[in-house]
């Protein structure tokens, strides 16, 4: 990790990056109902699985945009190395989101998340958002805000 506790790939610098979302929420969508095929479960939502990436990449943004571009460490190539790694932890996710107990209840993950997220860098209101679209994933969970 480079300074200030955050995650290298944070430091690549603020410049004009293309939209990943366009690109990247047609194949989580298509992994999660793939990886949720193999298990015969039902996937989450499509509305669920949006806010979930959604919410994901805005807290990337956001600890990118909390790093100073003169904050040193490594930078990253978006084409050979971000964008590639992003695939295989979206493949990830997939697998594991289909596999979310059903009982799992909201307000334990949102105890978690702040307890694993809380060094992260990101706000109180970035960590919750995140851990109110994970529990939306879960089977038979119903989106109250």
């Amino acid at each position: 990790m480079p300074r200030h506790g955050r995650p290298a790939t944070l430091a690549q610098p603020q410049r004009a990056l293309h939209p990943v979302e366009a690109i990247h929420q047609p194949r989580v969508e298509q992994r999660t109902r793939e990886a949720a095929a193999a298990l015969n479960v039902s996937p989450p939502s499509d509305e669920a699985l949006d806010a979930f990436t959604q919410a994901q990449m805005d807290a990337a943004k956001a600890l990118q945009r909390r790093v100073p571009l003169e904050a040193g460490g490594p930078v990253f190539s978006l084409e050979k190395e971000l964008r590639p790694a992003v695939g295989r932890v979206s493949a990830k996710m997939a697998a594991l989101v289909v596999r979310l107990p059903p009982g799992l209840e909201p307000a334990t993950v949102s105890e978690q998340a702040r307890d694993w997220l809380g060094a992260s860098g990101l706000e109180p209101a970035e960590v919750e958002r995140l851990a109110r679209a994970l529990a939306d994933l879960r089977p038979g969970s119903a989106t109250v805000r």
